[in-house]
């Protein structure tokens, strides 16, 4: 049976308990699903993939990629939240429970103009710094990935 998640809309703290990782996977299904989505000579990237350190370059690579899709989805939703209601946040914001309860109003108090910005900022620099640690990996591998026209060796 498939796992299903019952995630609220913006329990972005759990989202990244669903992000793949592609070191507890064994080599031989790591490459079958890498084969799987990129759509291009298979043979090659089995080739490529040989290599252990390479194996283990490219896992870590699609780990910074996950982490960085999976981010900039929620940057998207709390730009989104922010940008589109902002008077409606900005009113919400400003009228108390009670009010709300009573005009049988649906909103989430914890969705302030402040805990927006707080969330975008806290977005950006998650990013910021998963920029500056994929950077940082693949500087520490250049020395050792030498590329080729068609080949990739250690």
């Amino acid at each position: 049976m498939k796992n299903y998640y019952d995630l609220p809309t913006d329990d972005w703290k759990l989202t990244c308990k669903l992000l793949p990782n592609y070191k507890i996977l064994s080599s031989h299904e790591f490459k079958r699903l890498l084969c799987k989505t990129i759509p291009t000579d298979h043979y090659q990237i089995q080739q490529w993939l040989a290599n252990t350190d390479m194996l283990q370059f490219s896992q870590q690579l699609a780990i910074f990629m996950c982490t960085s899709f999976q981010l900039k989805i929620e940057e998207d939703y709390w730009y989104y939240i922010g940008n589109l209601n902002m008077p409606v946040v900005t009113w919400l914001s400003e009228v108390s429970k009670d009010v709300t309860e009573k005009k049988s109003i649906n909103w989430d108090h914890s969705k302030t103009k402040l805990n927006i910005q707080y969330q975008q900022n806290l977005i950006r620099n998650k990013l910021q710094r998963l920029e500056i640690n994929l950077y940082n990996y693949l500087q520490r591998y250049s020395s050792n990935l030498k590329m080729n026209d068609d080949t990739i060796s250690f």
